[in-house]
């Protein structure tokens, strides 16, 4: 359980990592 939860929380944040970066090259690409 705890491994699996562990898991998902290193997923969660590369998913956000990946999301803020597209985020970081919209905002660049429309200035």
């Amino acid at each position: 359980m705890q491994k699996c939860y562990l898991m998902l929380k290193g997923v969660c944040s590369v998913f956000l990592i990946f999301l803020f970066k597209i985020l970081l090259g919209c905002f660049s690409w429309g200035v």
